[in-house]
């Protein structure tokens, strides 16, 4: 009976080491933590810690930027710079439309300078050209022009240049140019003036025309003026 109880002893014994050994396995297989990688006995920074101390410092930057902003512009807050830019802006929109007014008023008045100024100029040379026509219709009179206008009329149209000469730089009529440009004028239409006298080359064989000759050449000269 004593050795039954004594082998009972050892098999209990040994199922007890047994389940001693087992759960020593079960603790050795359980996962456990891996500590982070060392360099020179200190833990390695991960990417996601360098990330979120990067992120830090660049929040922290732009908040002292933005602080030193605001104290250099003399502004408590974001708001109130807002505020101060707008009504910048407004001043700056009210500044333009002044401009804008001042230069439509000197465009205007600009404008009416040139305006008057043209019709002064006009007007000049209106008077000019009246002086010049009368001047040169006088002179073709004075040299025995049939119809004085008939000589302006030549002048203006082929000899513009001397026509316009006919007065100096004061407006006054220049004789001598005028009586040249009426001699040219009697040189290239003859017919647009009277003949001589009594023996004139320009009279038929020296006799003095008869009325109804003077007529008749006159009716001739008016049909071939020009």
């Amino acid at each position: 009976m004593r050795q039954v109880k004594q082998a009972a002893r050892r098999t209990d014994a040994r199922y007890s080491v047994d389940l001693t050994q087992r759960r020593s396995w079960c603790v050795d297989e359980a996962p456990t933590e891996t500590p982070p990688e060392t360099t020179g006995g200190q833990a390695a920074i991960t990417q996601d810690t360098m990330n979120r101390i990067a992120g830090e410092a660049r929040d922290a930057g732009r908040k002292t930027a933005l602080s030193d902003l605001l104290k250099e512009l003399s502004v408590d807050n974001t708001d109130e710079l807002k505020a101060t830019l707008k009504a910048a802006r407004n001043r700056d929109d009210a500044d333009k439309s002044e401009v804008q007014k001042a230069a439509d008023a000197t465009l205007k008045a600009t404008k009416e300078r040139d305006d008057l100024k043209a019709q002064l100029d006009g007007e000049r040379a209106a008077r000019l050209e009246d002086k010049r026509h009368s001047a040169v219709s006088a002179a073709a009179a004075r040299a025995g022009a049939v119809e004085a206008e008939d000589v302006v009329a030549w002048s203006k149209a082929y000899a513009a240049d001397a026509y316009a000469a006919a007065l100096n730089a004061d407006g006054a009529p220049d004789a001598k140019k005028i009586d040249a440009l009426v001699a040219d004028a009697k040189l290239a239409r003859a017919h647009f003036f009277k003949a001589g006298g009594v023996g004139s080359p320009s009279n038929a064989v020296g006799k003095a025309p008869t009325g109804d000759m003077s007529a008749a050449r006159l009716e001739t000269k008016r049909l071939v003026r020009f």
